[in-house]
């Protein structure tokens, strides 16, 4: 009797382990099915939806199928490839490791794709980004790093690889500039001071201009001259003109503004020319500016400290004349995060 019950006993275990096995194998072929199910549709499906969305914002901002195709194949390894589309600083660093590592590059070709982007307009407001940002005629000085001799220079030209500058204070190729790096300086007003090192491709003379040759570099050093660091935005707000009256009569009316960059000292906005009229009227006694930022209602006397007319608005740097201490430190906070946001998004 004995026998029989550990017969059955035994019997029963070996039962319920391979119960126990078949159960393990069906739940492990199971993962391996639906994972190689999920990688199927994501490759049948996952792609090419997010090329669709590229190439339908791409088509919406002018690109042609080819250049829409170019751009993709540079982006497409990016976390997000349509930023290539939305941010200047993103295009550049893809356009730049694109040249460098290409021979035949047609500028051409890359600069009609930048144009239609809207990379090309460069305002003096907003920080450069690369090198390829200077524009000719752009004065700089232009330091031999071998010796620390330094000549005035111009910027004559550029491509999407070189940059041209004529040394505008000497007539003839020096040895000293042969085998050496430079480091290149220049203001832009009001921006910042920039700088950069670069290698020196060739030397040449070209029409009597001495002309030095250098690489583009995304490596440009920023040094700001303002107080407070500032950032690009698009927010909208109010002018408030307030005017006096020969009878001590005074009346606050507010028109609308588009702020185009902000920081802890002042902003950039701009107004509707019919609107300047108003502003510049003698009996304006007092500016204001009021506007939204982190749901916080901010309002500051202002003043006017350039100017600058455009086809249909003219647009003005302001200075924050009484900014509270609790405003001032809303609007630092505010421009911080946006800094740190923005370097996030082109590492």
């Amino acid at each position: 009797m004995k026998d029989r019950a550990q017969e059955a006993i035994t019997s029963f275990k070996e039962t319920q382990s391979n119960v126990d096995l078949t159960v393990i194998f069906f739940i492990l072929a199971f993962l391996v099915i639906a994972i190689i199910v999920f990688l199927i549709i994501k490759n049948l499906f996952g792609d090419n939806s997010v090329k669709k969305k590229f190439f339908k914002v791409a088509v919406s901002k002018g690109l042609t199928e080819e250049e829409a195709e170019f751009l993709y194949k540079l982006a497409s390894k990016q976390k997000d490839p349509i930023l290539i589309l939305k941010l200047k600083p993103v295009f550049e660093k893809l356009i730049h490791s694109y040249v460098e590592t290409h021979e035949n590059v047609d500028s051409e070709f890359i600069k009609r794709i930048r144009e239609k982007l809207g990379f090309a307009k460069k305002s003096k407001f907003l920080p450069l980004i690369t090198t390829k940002d200077i524009e000719p005629l752009q004065k700089g000085i232009i330091t031999i790093l071998k010796n620390m001799l330094s000549v005035e220079g111009i910027l004559h030209d550029k491509d999407e690889k070189y940059m041209y500058w004529h040394l505008s204070d000497i007539d003839r190729v020096h040895k000293e500039f042969l085998n050496s790096d430079v480091e290149v300086m220049f203001i832009r007003p009001d921006d910042a001071i920039y700088k950069f090192e670069s290698s020196i491709e060739s030397i040449y003379m070209d029409n009597g201009k001495v002309i030095v040759k250098l690489p583009h570099n995304l490596k440009i050093q920023r040094i700001q001259r303002r107080k407070h660091a500032r950032v690009s935005v698009s927010l909208t707000g109010k002018l408030g003109i307030l005017k006096q009256y020969d009878n001590d009569l005074e009346k606050l009316h507010w028109i609308d503004v588009d702020i185009l960059n902000i920081s802890a000292g002042g902003a950039y906005l701009c107004i509707r020319n019919e609107h300047v009229k108003d502003l510049k009227d003698q009996k304006v006694k007092e500016l204001s500016l009021k506007f939204k930022l982190e749901n916080v209602t901010i309002t500051t006397k202002i003043q006017i400290v350039r100017e600058k007319k455009q086809e249909e608005y003219t647009c003005f740097g302001v200075k924050f004349v009484d900014l509270s201490s609790r405003y001032e430190e809303i609007i630092h906070d505010y421009v911080r995060k946006k800094q740190i946001e923005l370097r996030k998004l082109t590492e």
